[in-house]
Parts: C-alpha cells; sequence; structure tokens
C-alpha cells in the first residue's frame, strides 16, 4: 500500500482578442441605415468600423495540497493487481484582469438615462458607440477543479519473456462545468461592465463565463512487453481515451475530441547501473465540428456571435529517457 501528498502550484494565463465595437447586421438599419448613433467622433460607417480590437488577459496562481492512494497486489507470481486513487484539488487562481489597450477605449453600448437626455434622437437603451475612456485593471480569480481519478491496472507474465499489461482510468471530469472570471472588488469595474454578464440587469461580478459542461470519462489501454534478450526489453501498446467535451459545449480553445493511441518503444540496458528508454506514439483524433457561442450566466447565446468550423488533426510523440542507478 502507499499513500502520497501532492503539493500542487497552478499558473495560468487566459487571453482573447476583443472586438469593442462588434458588426451586427441587424443594427445596420437604425437611424436610417447609418447603424448605432456614433457618439465617438471617429465618424465612420458602421459597416467599416474597424481598428477598436483590444486584448484582454487575465492571470493568476495558487497552491493546493491533495493526496494519492495505492495498492499492489501480487495474485501469484505471475499476475499483479494495482489500485490508485487520486484526490481532486480546488483552486482559486487570483490575480489582475486587464486591456492592453487601456485608454481611450470606444465600445458599443445600451445607452443610458444621462446620455439619452444629453443626445438628441437617443433613447435610454439604444445601441451606440460611445467612448469609456480608461479602462483600469479589475482584480480577479479563477476558480478551478481538478478531477479525481480512479486507475486499474494488471500485468500478466505469459512467458518468461512475454508480459501482458492493461489499465484503466475513470476520471471524473463533471466538476468543470464552467471556466469563469469573477472580480473580487466590492464596486464593479469597467471591464466587468464590458462583460456584460447580469442577473436581472444587475453585475454579480462576473468578467468572462465559458460553459464548459465536461463529463465524466473512461481510459483503457493495454499494451505487451517482450524481454529480446538480457539488454533489450521491446514495448507495444494500444489506448482508447474518451473525450470529457461534449459536442454542444466545444470551444475553439479546446477543441477535443475521442482519440487512439499507438505506441511502440524499448528500454536498453547499457550496464549494470545505466538504462534508455526510448518510446514513440502517434494519437489519431476523430474529425471535430465546433458550434461555440457566447453564453450568459443562464447557458444562452447573450448575442449573435458564433464560431462554426471544423477540425481535423494527429499528434506525434517522441520521448527519451536516462536512467542511472546511484
Amino acid at each position: 500500500m502507499g499513500f502520497g501528498l501532492d503539493i500542487t502550484y497552478m499558473k495560468g494565463l487566459l487571453s482573447k482578442q476583443v472586438d469593442t465595437v462588434p458588426y451586427f447586421a441587424p443594427l445596420q438599419g437604425l437611424n436610417g441605415g447609418a447603424g448605432p448613433a456614433d457618439l465617438s467622433g471617429a465618424n465612420k460607417p458602421y459597416s467599416n468600423y474597424k481598428d477598436f480590437e483590444n486584448h484582454y488577459e487575465v492571470e493568476g496562481d495558487d497552491w493546493q495540497v491533495g493526496y494519492n492512494l495505492s495498492l499492489m497486489w501480487d495474485i501469484n507470481s505471475d499476475i499483479t493487481l494495482g489500485v490508485t486513487y487520486r484526490s481532486e484539488m480546488e483552486f482559486t487562481l487570483k490575480g489582475d484582469s486587464k486591456f492592453k489597450q487601456n485608454q481611450n477605449v470606444v465600445v458599443l453600448t445600451n445607452a443610458d438615462a444621462d446620455t439619452a437626455a444629453a443626445v438628441p434622437g437617443v433613447n435610454q437603451g439604444d445601441y451606440i458607440i460611445a467612448p469609456v475612456g480608461s479602462v483600469p485593471k479589475q482584480a480577479s480569480e479563477v476558480p478551478i477543479t481538478t478531477p479525481q481519478s480512479l486507475t486499474l491496472s494488471y500485468a500478466h507474465q505469459l512467458t518468461e519473456k512475454f508480459q501482458l499489461v492493461a489499465g484503466a482510468t475513470w476520471t471524473q471530469w463533471s466538476v468543470f462545468k464552467d471556466f469563469d472570471v469573477i472580480s473580487t472588488e466590492s464596486a464593479p469595474g469597467m471591464i466587468e461592465e464590458l462583460s456584460d454578464l447580469k442577473v436581472n440587469g444587475q453585475h454579480t461580478g462576473y468578467i468572462g463565463h465559458i460553459e464548459e459542461n465536461w463529463n465524466d470519462v473512461t481510459a483503457v489501454a493495454i499494451g505487451a512487453n517482450y524481454q529480446l534478450n538480457d539488454d533489450w526489453l521491446l514495448r507495444a501498446g494500444y489506448a482508447n481515451d474518451q473525450s470529457p467535451v461534449s459536442n454542444s459545449y466545444r470551444t475553439a480553445r479546446v477543441p477535443d475530441n475521442d482519440r487512439e493511441w499507438l505506441s511502440a518503444g524499448f528500454n536498453y540496458r547499457v550496464d549494470q547501473d545505466l538504462d534508455v528508454d526510448l518510446a514513440f506514439s502517434y494519437m489519431f483524433f476523430e474529425d471535430t465540428r465546433i458550434d461555440e457561442y457566447n453564453r450568459d450566466l443562464a447557458g444562452n447565446p447573450k448575442d449573435q456571435t458564433n464560431l462554426q468550423g471544423e477540425y481535423s488533426m494527429d499528434a506525434m510523440g517522441i520521448s527519451f529517457q536516462v536512467n542511472y542507478k546511484l
């Protein structure tokens, strides 16, 4: 039996390009075809409103402690079973949200009561293009839970030279429901206001919200080891790895899908103290479709922004390891 502590440091950086004056075709018909009222002074046609892209990022870090338990049982001289459990860990990455261009920012927004009273022809709630001035950084946090997992392993020495190995890992990815960026400041900041993630018309501290709704998954693998001679050990294997990402909530950030692995490699003993490992793996992904929306806190599309596309990808990995006994 075994017990261990997992002392983990996590640091994350999330960034994206933000079009602060996005083009929506239905808005083009406002004001006799001129589009939303332009209060920015740029004097551009709405259909040609470019150069207002910005870069947003949030960065944070955290420490957490988890644990793992393991059990290995030699049923007989040829068969060994193993069980390993790893706990989940709840992180809160704390840092700042910020815009790269944080001065003279112009946005597409809705007119408030003061703007409606000051600008002829503009009513409260109308879409307008307006300057918001400076956008200072905003203290934020990103809660992330890493999942618990359970692994079962099996090894069977079929002959003196040939060993069969197999394993399965269950991972509780259903704990990853949302990817949220939340303000930790007492009053709504400008970045929070620009995100427009409200509940009943009120700001609730959310700066970013991505629906994930991942699923629990099981990965299975089978392989073999062949002792060619005293110095060479050959290895080969196959794995089927389910993706936790569902078709309905797949994002461009994680265009994941089910995949299969083929692997081969060897261990070579140079002398009694030194040996080396080399392995080659090729990963086959299922073709992936994406249909992504910006969603509100209730999970509904919050605007007309939609990304549709297809991904087709494979991957290859090569690993090399040197082992030396002191």
